[in-house]
């Protein structure tokens, strides 16, 4: 029996692993136990996990990372021991599960690893992803892309870690929705929005004004902008006619409000992994993509985050019809069985 902890923090974890906790039951030699470290509130999580810390350690990161890593250890130092740490992606609590797994000598196994913007800037976290890929023995990667990221920062060190390329989960948690048969009202007439990601803090002003600009030319269109966790853009957000904030969603709400959208106006990372699935136009948000496979093959474009890049650019493309869309190119992150692969792997081999 292996027995494995599954460190997360926040929502889009807890997105990407319930399909292995859910499928996990159908593996006898796996024991897989969930421990949520409060960095996101528990209400935007939408499954119980068996293990939480006492406190919600709050978004103000780096500065509480002390905090998750404390609760961790205190939590861990108490239990018997387990034979695998697994984490989730680039968040700190990621990054708390992974530094306490190599100092105590337990394996780490990386879902959605070598993912690359290749800019030296703290935000996004992309310094958190590399060091838990340096620390990590085992990693399952989404794309080949993210596998020769992974070769690159392991040239030089011995002994080779284990790597697998097996998609990315959350297309898996997507599926899972999709199978239920779920019913759309309407199709066309909006888009859905989201804007979060802390390196675009002190942009989403400008950000917004060229939405409203956009808005106002395109009046017959609504743009339902999706309220993140973070509360930063719910400061600025000032709304117009056709132009609503809406409050956070159940995941399966979520995915009816996409699947009836025309298009996807985002800076989430698992968006545009979403959409591509969905094959729905999706527009980055943002000057530089971890999920350039998506742009790649036709399934997304990155707009900017400048003023004139909404009003302008943008525009221009939701104004074409998306023609540089290629709708006939499968999505690059798996086909929805990705959590059943990991497991595969995880209960035959011996890690």
């Amino acid at each position: 029996m292996k027995k494995i902890l599954i460190v997360f923090g926040t929502r889009p974890e807890a997105l990407k692993i319930y399909p292995l906790i859910y499928y996990a039951k159908d593996f006898l030699n796996l024991q897989i136990e969930s421990y949520f470290t409060n960095q996101h509130e528990e209400i935007y999580i939408e499954f119980r996990p068996d293990f939480s810390a006492f406190d919600t350690v709050g978004t103000l990161l780096p500065q509480n990372f002390g905090d998750i890593y404390k609760n961790l250890d205190w939590f861990l130092s108490s239990r018997d021991k387990y034979d695998y740490i697994m984490v989730q992606g680039d968040t700190f609590s990621a990054l708390a599960g992974s530094l306490w797994g190599y100092y105590n000598q337990i394996p780490v196994i990386h879902i959605e690893a070598g993912l690359r913007t290749n800019r030296d800037l703290p935000f996004p976290e992309e310094k958190n992803r590399e060091i838990i890929d340096l620390l990590s023995w085992v990693r399952f990667c989404p794309t080949q892309q993210n596998l020769e990221n992974l070769l690159i920062l392991d040239k030089e060190r011995l002994p080779k870690k284990k790597n697998y390329i097996v998609g990315n989960t959350i297309i898996d948690r997507l599926k899972m929705e999709l199978d239920k048969e779920i019913i759309i009202e309407s199709l066309g007439n909006y888009y859905v929005c989201t804007l979060h990601r802390r390196e675009s803090w002190e942009k989403f002003g400008e950000m917004l004004e060229g939405f409203k600009i956009l808005a106002g030319k395109l009046k017959g269109k609504q743009f339902l902008f999706i309220s993140y966790p973070n509360k930063k853009l719910d400061e600025v957000f000032n709304s117009v006619s056709n132009m609503k904030l809406l409050k956070s969603r159940a995941y399966s709400d979520m995915i009816r409000l996409l699947y009836g959208a025309e298009a996807i106006l985002t800076d989430s990372g698992g968006l545009v992994e979403e959409a591509s699935y969905l094959n729905m136009p999706c527009y980055i948000l943002r000057d530089e993509t971890e999920r350039g496979e998506a742009v790649s093959c036709g399934k997304a474009r990155v707009i900017g985050t400048s003023l004139n890049d909404i009003k302008e650019k943008l525009y221009w493309f939701l104004e074409s019809d998306h023609i540089w869309f290629n709708k006939d190119t499968e999505s690059p992150f798996g086909k929805g069985d990705s959590a059943k692969q990991i497991l595969t792997i995880l209960s035959g081999e011996d890690l």
